[in-house]
């Protein structure tokens, strides 16, 4: 879709501005993530000097493992179709990346509170939205515990202000408005109250996000089990991790290292589960990967020569415009040494829009190599797509489909399905033309359906949790601006991913025949005048 029609249309032009949204949210996540990481070993705290909590190991880790969240958002952010679940998981991931270590940003430095009121309102409103992601794994109602969860999942906002107070509370003098308008000291504040309430409701959460997962993954369908187990696996391992600190450190009314690294440590288990989860079925799909190694080889040479082409020309003057031009680096403590790795991070995030439209560029490129019948298959396609319209009956227009896409595509079967309006109850999809066998209608409400239904554009069934719809893809056949049905087709007999302008010609032909059922059973319904 070009950007003209993305703007025209209100629902692709909402989730542009959507991603837009999120995208600048992650990089300011990432900023603040990034100067974490960038914290020397064994400095000192800035805010309260006296403490002797110093910048450990396990501080480095988990801000690297929050770099990794702001990666995974972006990531999910840009492969989703628009499902509220995967806005949650996006959202929740750049929450969750917001537990900054403001105690180490420079107390004279305007705007303190902006890190400090970060790390509880966003780790809280993260942790809010990975509970109701968990909630809606599945479309089950499990004794109505999932949608309880989902509607009380705010009240983690209330455990944030109990911890956002305690530490405010105990901020030093000179810089803690509150001390200096009512005049009490703070180093004589008891707080335990207030911060032992944040550290056991926190936990407390992290158990109701595992609870969530948990019912999720055992109310899922069959087909998605296997991504809802990483998922779940990758929940428990970082909110295990984070309840077993918090509860063992009221215990031993202190905070050893060990406890520490074993927070950090469990908390690596969330963005690789994401990131197993996010890839599905492809994972473990070796093919997958060396089919595509030359066409990614050619799109990281071109986008190498294209990086450090840019870099050699503006890279100087762009570090000291920015050095100079935008001071809230300065103010939120990157020091100046670190422009320079920022300026390439946000140069390559730049570079990296490029890749999809280079990948399309490329794939059909090096197929045609490697495949000599690439052309006279594509060709095939066209051809059909062309004279589907002269279908005189709905007989012709199967045996014109099949043998289309049994030579264009290779495709193993191909199911026509239609939507049944005499269907009584729940909405579905029955198939009136498919090969070689008939398979079962398809219920109204499935996961592919309703993307189809949103997007109106191709799915991908391997990236999605349908249980019911077989094959590779579902290709929309709108017609009046409704879904009248969609072709479900593939595999390949070599069982290799259909290039993107191979989809493109499978969505047209799709198109096409909705087009041309439609006319042919409105003809058939017409009465025959004497």
């Amino acid at each position: 879709m070009s950007l003209p029609e993305i703007l025209l249309d209100p629902r692709s032009s909402r989730q542009l501005v959507w991603r837009i949204g999120i995208t600048g949210a992650a990089l300011a996540a990432f900023v603040f993530a990034y100067h974490d990481v960038l914290i020397p070993l064994g400095a000192k705290q800035l805010v309260h000097p006296y403490s002797s909590v110093v910048y450990a190991m396990h501080y480095r880790i988990e801000a690297i493992v929050r770099i990794c969240m702001v990666l995974a958002a972006i990531l999910t952010a840009w492969t989703t179709r628009g499902l509220q679940r995967d806005r949650l998981l996006a959202t929740a991931l750049i929450g969750s990346s917001l537990d900054v270590y403001w105690q180490w940003y420079d107390p004279t430095a305007p705007r303190l509170w902006l890190p400090m009121l970060l790390k509880y309102a966003g780790t809280s409103y993260g942790l809010m939205q990975f509970i109701r992601f968990a909630s809606r794994f599945s479309d089950e109602q499990f004794h109505g515990i999932p949608k309880a969860l989902y509607r009380l999942a705010p009240v983690v906002f209330l455990i944030g202000a109990c911890g956002f107070a305690a530490q405010f509370l105990k901020l030093p003098p000179d810089l803690n408005p509150l001390a200096q308008y009512y005049g009490y000291d703070p180093t004589r504040m008891n707080t335990r109250v207030l911060f032992n309430t944040y550290i056991i409701g926190d936990a407390v959460a992290k158990l109701v996000m595992i609870t969530a997962a948990g019912i999720g993954f055992v109310t899922a369908p069959k087909g998605s089990r296997q991504r809802m187990l990483l998922v779940f696996v990758s929940f428990c391992g970082y909110a295990f991790g984070t309840a077993a600190h918090f509860l063992l450190r009221l215990h031993f009314t202190s905070d050893p290292d060990w406890l520490n690294d074993l927070d950090a440590g469990f908390s690596l288990a969330l963005p690789f589960g994401l990131g197993a989860a996010l890839l599905n079925k492809h994972f473990f799909d070796v093919e997958f990967y060396l089919d595509r190694a030359l066409t990614a080889t050619v799109a990281s040479g071109a986008l190498l020569l294209a990086y450090f082409g840019v870099e050699h020309v503006t890279g100087e003057t762009a570090r000291q415009w920015i050095a100079s031009a935008v001071p809230v680096l300065g103010r939120i403590g990157v020091p100046p040494d670190a422009v320079a790795p920022l300026l390439d991070f946000l140069l390559l995030f730049a570079v990296f829009f490029i890749v999809h439209r280079l990948y399309v560029i490329c794939e059909p490129l090096v197929e045609r190599l490697f495949s000599s019948d690439r052309d006279k298959r594509m060709e095939a396609l066209r051809e059909f797509r062309d004279t589907v319209a002269n279908s005189a009956d709905v007989t012709t227009l199967k045996k014109g489909l099949h043998h289309a896409l049994d030579f264009g595509a290779d495709a193993t079967f191909a199911h026509v399905y239609q939507l049944d309006a005499d269907a009584v109850g729940a909405e579905r999809f029955d198939p009136v033309i498919c090969y070689p066998e008939c398979p079962a209608p398809v219920a109204g409400n499935d996961v592919a359906i309703a993307m189809l239904r949103q997007t109106r554009k191709p799915v991908k069934l391997y990236h999605h949790d349908s249980t019911a719809l077989p094959g590779e893809l579902a290709l929309p056949m709108p017609v009046g601006g409704k879904l009248f049905g969609f072709l479900a087709c593939g595999p390949n007999r070599s069982r290799v991913r259909y290039a993107p302008d191979q989809i493109e010609e499978l969505a047209a032909i799709a198109r096409e025949t909705g087009a041309t059922l439609f006319a042919l059973q409105a003809h058939a319904a017409r009465p025959v005048p004497v």
